[in-house]
C-alpha cells in the first residue's frame, strides 16, 4: 500500500505541480529558503504552508468595486463622456486605408468589445479614442473636458527599457512626484504639427487693456461652470500678470493639446487583442 498525496486526490494546480516540481523556493518574512522535492516534501518541512496550496472549494469569495463617480455636470451614467463622429484614418506608410466613417460614443454604463481579425483596425480604434492618433481623413473625436483616460495597450510596457534602475516603488514616485502623472503631460504635450504650430502661434496673442500680450505656458485649472479655465502665464510678464483663459477660448486658440495635459476622471480601456 502507497501513501496518496493530500494534493492529488484533486486536479488543480496544487496537484499538477506536486507532479512536476523538483524544488520549491519559500519566501518568508522577506527572505528565500530552498527545499529539495514536490509539495509534499515541503509540507513535511514546513506544515503551516499547506493551507497555501489547499483552496476549498464551498469557501465563497466576494469582491466589491467601488462605482465611478458622475462627472460634473453629468446626471446620468448614460450620457456621452466619449464620441467619436464619421472618423476616418490611414497610416502615413499604408497603400490602404484602416478605418473609414467610424462613429459611436461611450458612457459610464459602457462596456463595449472591439472584435475583429488581426490587422483589421482595432488597436488603432482604441488610439483614436484615447488620443493617442489622431484623425488624418475626416471626423472629429470628443471627450468630456473633466475626464482622464487610463489606456492599457497590447504593449503596454514598451517603456519599460527607460525604467530599468528603478525599483516599482521608485518609479512611481518619480512618475507622480508632482502629484500629476507625468507621462500623461508629456503625452498632452506632444510633438505639434506645422499647422498647430501656427494656430498655436497665431492664437497665442491676448489684448489687455490696449497691450498685446503673448501667451507663453499655461499652469493651473479651475473649475468654471460645466468646464474649466486655465491661468496663462505671458512672455515677458512676472506671475502677477498671469490670466485665467476659459478652456473653449484656448482650444479655439490652438492650445487644445496644453489643456489635454490636466484632467481630472479615470476611465480605463484595454486594449487586449492580437
Amino acid at each position: 500500500m502507497t501513501d496518496v498525496s493530500p494534493f492529488d486526490s484533486r486536479i488543480d494546480d496544487s496537484g499538477f505541480l506536486n507532479h512536476v516540481c523538483t524544488d520549491i523556493l519559500h519566501l518568508h518574512k522577506f527572505k528565500v529558503k530552498r527545499y529539495p522535492g514536490n509539495l509534499d516534501e515541503f509540507v513535511k518541512f514546513v506544515p503551516e504552508a499547506k493551507a497555501y496550496y489547499e483552496l476549498n472549494p464551498l469557501e465563497d469569495y466576494n469582491f466589491t468595486f467601488p462605482n465611478p463617480p458622475l462627472l460634473d455636470g453629468v446626471k446620468t451614467k448614460e450620457k456621452s463622456l466619449m464620441k467619436m463622429r464619421h472618423v476616418a484614418f490611414q497610416y502615413p506608410t499604408s497603400p490602404v486605408q484602416q478605418l473609414y466613417d467610424i462613429s459611436l460614443q461611450v458612457s459610464l454604463s459602457s462596456r463595449v468589445a472591439v472584435l475583429g481579425p488581426n490587422g483589421s483596425g482595432k488597436s488603432t480604434l482604441v488610439k483614436l479614442l484615447v488620443g493617442e492618433t489622431e484623425p488624418n481623413k475626416g471626423g472629429e473625436v470628443w471627450k468630456h473636458p473633466n475626464l482622464v483616460i487610463g489606456y492599457v495597450a497590447q504593449h503596454a510596457f514598451h517603456h519599460i527599457d527607460h525604467h530599468l534602475d528603478l525599483t516599482p516603488l521608485q518609479y512611481m514616485l518619480q512618475r507622480y512626484q508632482t502629484g500629476e502623472d507625468l507621462e500623461e503631460l508629456a503625452k498632452g504635450n506632444r510633438k505639434l504639427s506645422e499647422e498647430e504650430e501656427k494656430k498655436m502661434k497665431e492664437g497665442a496673442t491676448v489684448v489687455v487693456e490696449g497691450v498685446k500680450r503673448t501667451i507663453d505656458e499655461i499652469t493651473n485649472r479651475k473649475k468654471l461652470k460645466q468646464s474649466f479655465e486655465y491661468e496663462c502665464t505671458f512672455k515677458g510678464l512676472s506671475s502677477s500678470e498671469n490670466l485665467w483663459l476659459p478652456r473653449d477660448e484656448l482650444i479655439r486658440r490652438g492650445f487644445e493639446k496644453k489643456v489635454r495635459s490636466h484632467p481630472s476622471l479615470p476611465l480605463s480601456l484595454f486594449d487586449l487583442f492580437y
